[in-house]
């Protein structure tokens, strides 16, 4: 799994091994060690995004995840709107972004990635 964050915006990025196993069990994790442990997962269930002790869970709805794997959905994208803490009255929106992985010019040999599509869907 990779992810990009720009602003507002986090694009996660998926071998296929990644969409296959996200199909096939429900959920995928990433983590990074820094110099806590930073976890984010992405797992089958209601639309939603939350964070919780240094862990962001991304859940997208069964049905947007099967057969991934071999159709030729490239991703899916929604906004979430949340509030930074109880005492916030202003919303702020998360853009999340969940893709495949295609072929790019930096690839590392040896990873399995989808080919590369002719269009965005």
């Amino acid at each position: 799994m990779k992810i990009r964050i720009e602003g507002q915006t986090i694009r996660f990025r998926l071998s296929h091994s990644d969409v296959h196993t996200l199909e096939h069990t429900g959920q995928i994790d990433a983590e990074l060690y820094v110099p806590s442990l930073l976890q984010f997962t992405i797992q089958k269930g209601r639309l939603n995004v939350y964070y919780n002790q240094n862990q962001m869970v991304v859940s997208l709805p069964e049905d947007w995840l099967t057969s991934w794997t071999e159709n030729e959905k490239v991703g899916f994208e929604f906004d979430h709107d949340f509030k930074r803490g109880p005492a916030d009255t202003a919303f702020y929106s998360l853009n999340v972004i969940v893709e495949k992985d295609y072929p790019c010019a930096h690839t590392k040999e040896g990873k399995a990635l989808f080919g590369k599509p002719q269009k965005m869907n």
